[in-house]
């Protein structure tokens, strides 16, 4: 069966098709950068690194694959950092 992309209706579209990487890499990724976890409420966790700057709120579990915009949140407070 073939299907479309959402976004720009190509038939097997690469956005697709990748495979979202998980909660556990996001914050491996944080943790690499020099943030520090400050603790949360259920399976939420909020990050924040010592040179100051907002924090960065990451939920879900371990093993859950992470949402899109978590990718860009991630991706957008290593580049303020730099």
């Amino acid at each position: 069966m073939l299907w479309g992309c959402g976004s720009c209706g190509l038939v097997k579209c690469q956005r697709e098709s990748r495979v979202p990487p998980k909660i556990r890499e996001l914050i491996e990724i944080l943790e690499a950068a020099g943030f520090q976890n400050n603790g949360g409420k259920g399976n939420h966790r909020n990050y924040k690194h010592p040179n100051g700057g907002t924090a960065v709120t990451i939920s879900g579990k371990l093993g859950d694959d992470a949402h899109r915009y978590q990718e860009k949140l991630v991706k957008k407070k290593l580049e303020e950092m730099k």
